[in-house]
């Protein structure tokens, strides 16, 4: 192989982790909108005991947590795809996450 050949293989190698964490963070920030639409649906929970708006409220809020599970499950795969170690891993990163910040509020 050239010298020239390597630092061709280099550069698509590059290309593709780019193109790799590219998806990840699209997969990522379509989740937050996820949640963020979910958090909108129960900030505009309706007072009012209607049962048909109960249940148009319910219906909606249902399906924006399918589409968090699905969103999720999207990312979880990417990362699983990209050589994470899946849920131990992701478990292991919470516990340090949340070790770490007792006593902290935000």
């Amino acid at each position: 192989m050239t010298q020239s050949d390597s630092g061709r293989g280099r550069s698509s190698n590059d290309n593709n982790g780019d193109n790799a964490n590219a998806t990840l963070q699209t997969k990522i920030q379509r989740l937050l909108l996820s949640l963020y639409e979910t958090t909108e649906i129960i900030k505009k929970w309706p007072d009012s005991p209607s049962d048909e708006t109960h249940k148009e409220t319910t219906s909606e809020l249902i399906e924006s947590m399918h589409e968090i599970v699905r969103s999720l499950k999207r990312v979880e795969d990417e990362t699983i795809r990209l050589g994470g170690k899946g849920n131990a891993s992701v478990k292991n990163e919470a516990s340090k996450g949340d070790n770490n910040n007792h006593g902290n509020s935000e």
